[in-house]
């Protein structure tokens, strides 16, 4: 999880549209996993908080 909020100045946010409980945003960013490998994650954000996170190409 540090690796996203370090990351989130790195890569540009989307703004997704809004719903009543706030402004939607998509960012995605590179992490690197343990096992040393480097993937592509989509992490979706209402303003300030994290709402989800998955890897985009899993292989």
């Amino acid at each position: 999880m540090q690796q996203v909020y370090d990351n989130l100045g790195k890569f540009k946010a989307v703004e997704k549209g809004e719903d009543q409980y706030g402004t939607k945003f998509e960012v995605n960013m590179m992490i690197h996993g343990p096992n040393g490998k480097t993937k592509n994650v989509l992490t979706a954000w209402k303003v300030t908080w994290l709402t989800s996170i998955y890897v985009k190409d899993k292989g």
